[in-house]
């Protein structure tokens, strides 16, 4: 290679020199992914003190000053995602520290405790910190979610109504593409959800319980109770012959507490802590769902070990008769007595969703 004339390698707004000479096509391939993803921290850390001043989850770090000179902060990190912050052969937190002139302290297998976080400036230990949480949120997004935010309706003749139109349903529209009896909801498990969380352990578990109890405190301040009606139908996919889930209208009839405000604003609260996943707009979409392919499609395999495992088949179904017939269908009123955390995929003897927290209203 020329080294007057060499190769460039440009990410983002900065642009570097190449001036190796490659051995071969995998090796530069290898060093090139290297180049790229070392600029790429470089660009993260350098906006990571804009960022942090910008967080307010940020602003009132409980930052320790040692005998030494040096400072100390602790991060609560999911043991399950401590080797994501080692990396390959410590890679990983090598970066990290060397981009933010700290040294970091990760418990071993068998320990609990937090992260620890040692620098001699404010500043570097809140670029650290920042970086650690991004990695684990980034993770945290591709986490199957363990728990959700809801709205149970157990009272009032919701689950009556919704039985009955199960019935009629299998009764009319039989013959229609897909329709059985295992797309329907399990009568129990009725609900209106506000988003879904991934909580790893109980710090998680304990954290989201006072969030949502702080959240729904600020809103319910009286005893003015919440009453919703359902009543229609609608409907997931652009096309009724090829749906996947079927689900209830809901609209607010009674009380002074706003329900949509309330989801809107439990959804928000949690984003900022990045307990939630998946939140794709500012407002909830409140839906009650009847009938889901993914109800029918679950199938139960047993390995080699006798243990379960889940595999899932989606196949629509034909909704056009079901929306002709019972398009305006009334499955009656509830009262909102609680908001709560609940268990994805796990239930009680009853077939309800087991409960992870219940916060009244």
């Amino acid at each position: 290679m020329d080294i007057l004339k060499p190769n460039y390698i440009t990410i983002g707004k900065l642009c570097f020199r190449s001036l190796e000479s490659w051995q071969n096509e995998s090796e530069s391939r290898r060093l090139r992914e290297k180049t790229e993803e070392e600029a790429i921290d470089m660009m993260r850390a350098s906006k990571c003190d804009d960022l942090c001043e910008d967080n307010d989850d940020n602003c009132d770090l409980n930052i320790e000053r040692l005998k030494d000179s040096r400072l100390l902060l602790t991060v609560e990190v999911p043991k399950c995602f401590r080797g994501l912050i080692f990396g390959s052969k410590g890679q990983t937190k090598n970066r990290i520290t060397s981009n933010t002139n700290t040294n970091i302290e990760i418990p071993r297998e068998n320990q609990d405790g937090p992260l620890r976080i040692y620098g001699s400036s404010e500043r570097d230990l809140r670029a650290a910190r920042k970086r650690i949480l991004d990695l684990i949120d980034s993770a945290r997004q591709k986490t199957e979610f363990t728990h959700f935010i809801a709205i149970t309706c157990e009272n009032g003749d919701v689950k009556e109504k919704f039985i009955a139109f199960k019935n009629e349903v299998l009764s009319h529209c039989a013959t229609s593409n897909g329709i059985c009896d295992q797309l329907f909801q399990h009568p129990n498990r009725l609900h209106l959800t506000f988003g879904i969380l991934v909580l790893l352990d109980e710090r998680e578990r304990k954290e989201a319980e006072s969030l949502l109890q702080r959240v729904v405190r600020e809103f319910a301040y009286n005893e003015d109770k919440v009453k919703m009606r359902f009543q229609g139908l609608e409907y997931m996919n652009d096309d009724p012959a090829e749906v996947d889930v079927l689900y209830a209208k809901m609209k607010q009839v009674e009380g002074c507490v706003d329900i949509q405000k309330l989801a809107d604003n439990v959804v928000k609260e949690f984003s900022k802590i990045k307990l939630m996943k998946n939140v794709k707009s500012e407002s909830v979409k409140f839906h009650l769902t009847l009938m889901n392919s993914k109800f029918k499609s679950r199938v139960e395999n047993w390995n080699e070990e006798n243990t379960s495992t889940t595999k899932y088949r989606r196949e629509t179904f034909d909704a056009r008769q079901v929306i002709r017939e019972f398009g305006d269908y009334y499955f009656g009123e509830c009262t909102v007595n609680d908001i709560a955390i609940l268990r994805h995929d796990a239930y009680d003897d009853n077939g309800c969703y087991k409960v992870t927290a219940r916060i009244k209203l």
